[in-house]
């Protein structure tokens, strides 16, 4: 029986390396393939393919969903939440895989913790889920948050150190 082969979009392959920032050797050492054939499929003009399972190990390799290998152009990645993670209120162009993937899982368990809430009947907080689906500034959030929290300057200047304010913190949440 012969190998089927994956006709996946060579220009989606390198999309999907890069994202994940291996070389073409590093890739290709994790998928367990030679470098010469992972550069062959990359290759937009070329006739090779990989097989299902090449393409698959590859999907798995570069943290992608199988089927993004089959795309005509990148998806356009976009976290579900705003990113209140700014240094000098500048924001990121782009995040790792492994960031996607963890928020993604984030997002997962808290949507089945508050499911779980649900079923225990348990008393909704006001502040949870207060500016869902609307279009307000990360600032906005961060004050609301800091106000809930009670988060001052005094607040802030008690602390010795990050540690200690960080203990403080979590306390308070």
């Amino acid at each position: 029986m012969a190998t089927q082969s994956a006709y996946i979009t060579p220009k989606l392959l390198r999309w999907a390396r890069e994202r994940s920032n291996l070389s073409v050797e590093k890739a290709a050492t994790k998928a367990l393939i030679k470098p010469d054939q992972l550069v062959s499929w990359e290759n937009p003009h070329g006739q090779d393919k990989p097989t299902l399972r090449q393409a698959q190990k590859l999907a798995h390799t570069f943290h992608v969903p199988f089927g993004y290998l089959f795309l005509s152009s990148p998806p356009v990645e976009k976290p579900a939440i705003p990113d209140l993670r700014t240094v000098a209120d500048k924001q990121r162009d782009s995040f790792s895989p492994d960031f996607l993937d963890l928020l993604s899982d984030t997002l997962i368990k808290q949507q089945w913790y508050h499911e779980f809430l649900k079923q225990q009947s348990t008393e909704d907080l006001p502040f949870i889920g207060k500016f869902k689906g609307t279009n307000f500034s990360e600032d906005v959030i961060a004050n609301d948050i800091s106000q809930t929290l009670g988060i001052t300057d005094a607040f802030r200047d008690e602390a010795p150190s990050w540690e200690a304010f960080l203990k403080m913190l979590i306390g308070r949440m």
